[in-house]
């Protein structure tokens, strides 16, 4: 499917939200001879109210997060899941729960907890398939690991159906975008595309280092109407954890910018980065050498982790309530 049609999804799925304070102060500086300002998207340029893509990481933590919602709300996710899955694959086999007599009786009618019982199992399969996966990376030396959700709903698209031709991985960029936007939900943050536009303006390097999968760049031409070429955000100063195979807290990405910032003569200390969470991304970025913000916009995503000893020692050099004061703390 083409990256016009993928958009088209994110942008009929998603629906306006707006900011919760955090009830933080900002703390504001001038920071001198800033040459290049890095974002990450999620809970920093784009509202996000898990902060991060995708779901929980373990299916443990993905019980206690269901719990902790109101009963139409763990209902309506699996549901309107799961009638979306069956609408792109008609041929879905019933639950495990149905009997045999049943499957072989009905295999193309399916009720309303057929749908909630498949929204059910996609979102257990998703998460384990994910946490082995952590498991197998981190065995390998690889102390934070990211997947490629393609990847992974391949496989379980190939479980799901082992007798169908190769014709069923027709829509996974599709599938993947579906139970994306219905899991993690986002929307842009107020100001960010004036921020991006007015440090662009001033000639400055513009890049990001988020944890992202294939469609998180498509939600700047989906819900902001922007390229990020467009933005003055090149392609080499992109970096998103399913390319390296490497997510944040990681210093990895970190790395990767700092010598693509090196070869156009730009220093650490002369990089800002931009982020919402203490541990994902003020603590790998002051580990580098960049300058930090913490974003304390919306109250859903801010980690400030203030009981992780990791952070315990880092400090952001500011604190932003607003997208807008970025721009007064970088430029004159």
């Amino acid at each position: 499917m083409n990256k016009q049609k993928l958009c088209r999804i994110i942008r009929e799925t998603s629906l306006p939200q707006v900011p919760v304070p955090t009830g933080e102060t900002g703390n504001l500086q001038f920071l001198e001879n800033i040459q290049a300002v890095f974002f990450d998207i999620y809970g920093t340029l784009f509202i996000s109210s898990s902060g991060e893509i995708g779901a929980l990481p373990m299916p443990a933590e993905l019980a206690r997060e269901l719990e902790a919602t109101d009963d139409a709300q763990r209902h309506e996710l699996p549901l309107a899941l799961g009638k979306k899955f069956i609408d792109l694959y008609p041929n879905s086999p019933r639950p495990s729960s149905t009997s045999t007599a049943e499957k072989h009786a009905t295999t193309h009618r399916h009720n309303e907890q057929d749908y909630r019982q498949c929204g059910n199992d996609l979102i257990l399969a998703f998460q384990k398939k994910i946490y082995k996966s952590h498991v197998v990376k981190q065995q390998e030396g690889i102390p934070w690991p990211e997947v490629d959700v393609r990847k992974i709903w391949g496989e379980i698209i190939s479980e799901k159906f082992a007798e169908s031709g190769p014709g069923i991985f027709s829509h996974i960029d599709r599938w993947a975008i579906e139970y994306e936007v219905r899991t993690n939900p986002v929307w842009p943050m107020p100001n960010a595309t004036d921020c991006i536009d007015r440090l662009g303006s001033a000639n400055l390097t513009l890049g990001i280092i988020s944890n992202a999968q294939f469609y998180t760049p498509l939600l700047f031409p989906a819900l902001m109407n922007r390229q990020l070429e467009d933005l003055e955000i090149s392609a080499e100063m992109q970096y998103y954890s399913y390319c390296g195979g490497r997510s944040k807290p990681d210093v990895w990405m970190f790395d990767q910018a700092a010598k693509s910032l090196a070869q156009k003569g730009i220093t650490p200390r002369q990089t800002l980065y931009v982020g919402n969470d203490m541990l994902n991304d003020i603590l790998p970025a002051a580990q580098v050498g960049f300058r930090t913000a913490l974003c304390a916009a919306d109250q859903r995503s801010l980690r400030l982790r203030e009981d992780d000893s990791r952070v315990s020692q880092t400090v952001p050099d500011i604190v932003v309530t607003n997208l807008e004061e970025v721009i007064a703390c970088v430029l004159k």
